[in-house]
């Protein structure tokens, strides 16, 4: 959708042909991802927009929708990780982005799937101090990737509870899975599939 003016949208929101936008860069923030992105995604067409004179919007309604989807999408996976995690397997992030219809030759998927297994880390570990993305494995190390790593160092960062040593991430992976294995059980009711 595009207008002239802010005029120009107004008076067409008023005629209930539209409904509540934000800029771009507010966008990116509801998105969790960069600006840039926002600008990639709305110049190849795979995120909704309005032009409005010279500026892009996202409608409100969109960032709804994306957040839904986020939300069903953790829940998806974070059951999965959890019955992995009871069987004592892994699962590896092709598989994970298989699950929701996505692919590893795609950056907005690869990206996207970091988000999913990052809110699935945030919520296991608000719940019970474990961390279910450990599970989740790049297909070639069998290992968790660069942004697990990064979340785990937040989380020694941000939560005073946090009791594992990240120079050794051999070490630290083996401890985080015999905590989870022990307490996965306890997780099922925050991720509903």
């Amino acid at each position: 959708m595009r207008f002239e003016t802010m005029k120009d949208y107004v008076i067409s929101v008023g005629k209930g042909k539209g409904g509540a936008v934000l800029p771009a860069t507010i966008a990116a923030e509801v998105l969790e991802i960069t600006p840039n992105a926002v600008k990639s995604r709305i110049k190849n067409k795979s995120i909704d927009s309005v032009q409005i004179g010279k500026s892009n919007y996202i409608p409100v309604s969109y960032l709804f929708s994306e957040i839904e989807k986020m939300e069903r999408d953790i829940n998806k996976i974070g059951a999965v990780l959890i019955e992995k995690a009871q069987n004592r397997q892994l699962i590896t992030y092709g598989e994970c982005l298989e699950m929701l219809m996505r692919t590893h030759t795609n950056p907005h998927d690869r990206a996207y799937i970091g988000q999913v297994l990052g809110g699935v880390s945030d919520r296991s570990y608000a719940c019970n101090g474990t961390v279910l993305s450990v599970v989740a494995v790049s297909k070639k190390e069998q290992t968790p990737n660069q942004g697990f790593w990064d979340l785990m160092e937040y989380y020694r960062r941000e939560h005073d509870d946090f009791d594992y040593d990240l120079k050794d991430r051999a070490k630290t992976l083996k401890k985080l899975q015999k905590a989870l294995r022990k307490r996965a059980e306890e997780l099922s009711a925050f991720f509903q599939n």
